[in-house]
């Protein structure tokens, strides 16, 4: 495409472009004399490569009754344009021993994502997520570390009750940071940051069903199935 994109009086002889996107572009420049144009100077181009790795990565131990492993949230950088195609998702069992293990495209209407590693062997995780801008190239975020512990060894961890539950649902335990609901569609039906050891989850207003709790503390995540009935 021509399109002009500035103009300049005679006076200046430089000017500033912001808010390019990522890719190859050319510029050229012409000469205006009243109503008469000279013709365009040669192409001057250049590729424009601006990398945002994405922010606040974490990773946490998870358990359910039958699976360990860990979950990764993240944020993707709010400059980040519509270049950005993917997240690559690396793991390893030391820092330099990373590998791809799952990609994401990119949703232009999400900023916070996040990713379940499943069915993982006791150990010491580390992970690292990145931006993906296709042949561009990618920029890596800072590697966190993960303990994965045998399924059983945090069964007093918390405690969740009644369950099946009708009007009211008590989650118990120390240090718990937040508390979610899933519906049987994986949508977030219920979100609350836990006060004190203790918290009461209305779900009166929710419908029958099987739904999934995820109680997030610190350093861990336990999922746990509910029914509402």
């Amino acid at each position: 495409d021509n399109d002009v994109i500035v103009l300049l009086n005679v006076t200046d002889t430089h000017c500033q472009l912001n808010n390019l996107i990522n890719g190859d572009h050319c510029f050229t420049v012409k000469a205006v004399y009243d109503n008469v144009e000279s013709p365009n100077s040669e192409p001057v181009c250049l590729q424009i490569f601006l990398c945002l790795p994405p922010e606040d990565v974490e990773a946490t131990y998870y358990w359910d009754e039958n699976h360990v492993g860990a979950q990764l949230t993240w944020q993707k950088n709010a400059n980040a344009d519509a270049t950005l195609s993917q997240f690559n998702i690396y793991r390893g069992t030391a820092p330099d021993q990373m590998e791809i293990i799952e990609s994401m495209n990119n949703d232009l209407l999400s900023f916070r994502y996040q990713y379940l590693d499943e069915a993982l062997d006791p150990g010491s995780y580390y992970y690292q997520v990145s931006s993906s801008y296709g042949e561009l190239g990618e920029c890596h975020s800072e590697i966190v570390q993960v303990e994965v512990t045998a399924v059983g060894e945090h069964e007093d961890a918390c405690k969740v009750y009644p369950n099946p539950a009708n009007n009211h649902l008590i989650v118990e335990g120390a240090e718990i940071r937040s508390i979610t609901l899933f519906n049987s569609l994986g949508q977030n039906v219920y979100q609350a940051t836990a006060e004190g050891d203790v918290t009461i989850v209305n779900t009166s207003s929710l419908g029958k069903g099987l739904y999934l709790l995820l109680i997030q503390g610190n350093g861990n995540a336990i999922r746990k199935k509910i029914m509402i009935q």
